[in-house]
């Protein structure tokens, strides 16, 4: 996947990320920091696959992910 076709995809999900973030923390600066981790694996991750085909379930699985671990 190309760079750019990663930042497009991630900008049209930094607000759902934040929100997902914001309902598994306890306060905005652990939000803030569960969104970028977040943003960060999923964009790098991007850039590593030839093709993303479910953009959407491709997120929410990192974001799920890093979750739990929390």
């Amino acid at each position: 996947m190309t760079q750019t076709e990663a930042e497009k995809i991630i900008t049209e999900y930094i607000k759902p990320i934040y929100g997902f973030a914001l309902k598994h923390c306890k306060s905005i600066s652990d939000a803030e920091d569960l969104s970028q981790e977040i943003v960060m694996k999923s964009y790098r991750a991007m850039l590593a696959k030839e093709q993303v085909v479910k953009p959407s379930k491709f997120i929410w699985t990192v974001a799920h992910n890093i979750s739990s671990i929390l």
